[in-house]
Order: C-alpha cells, then sequence, then structure tokens
C-alpha cells in the first residue's frame, strides 16, 4: 500500500460567506450611481435602477450577514469594545 491510501481523507472546512464585503460592493455600486447621476445633473432609468439595486443588495447582504454570525460570536464581539 501507499502512504497516502493509509491516511484518512480529510475535509476541509466550509468557505464561510463574507457578507461585509458584498455589502460593501453594493454600497460602491449605489454611491457610483450617485456619483454618475449628479455629474449628469439628472437620474435615468439606469442610474436609478443600479441605486435601488446597490441599496436593496446591501440591506439583504447586511441582514444575511447579522443573521450568520453564530451566538458565540455576539459575545465576543461585545466584549472586545
Amino acid at each position: 500500500m501507499t502512504p497516502q491510501a493509509e491516511q484518512p481523507a480529510v475535509r476541509r472546512p466550509a468557505k464561510r460567506k463574507r457578507w461585509g464585503l458584498r455589502t460593501l460592493g453594493f454600497l460602491l455600486l449605489g454611491m457610483l450611481a450617485v456619483v454618475v447621476s449628479s455629474a449628469q445633473g439628472y437620474h435615468s432609468i439606469g442610474t436609478m435602477g443600479c441605486t435601488l439595486i446597490g441599496l436593496g443588495g446591501a440591506a439583504y447582504c447586511s441582514v444575511r450577514g447579522w443573521r450568520a454570525m453564530e451566538s458565540n460570536e455576539w459575545s465576543k464581539f461585545i466584549r472586545r469594545r
């Protein structure tokens, strides 16, 4: 037998979703749409849509991020402050 066959398969833990980075990405999209509409002087359908998608996506990711935190992480978060 080879040494590889004797070792049990080790699974890596599943990656945690990075809700904070997703939230920042959506907020950046919304901010970019507001800056573009200010430069144009008016809102177009595209800039209004991007603003709404950016703010809606940021709200969704924020809620999912808060829910994804385990209960023991809340105590660690509060104690650090």
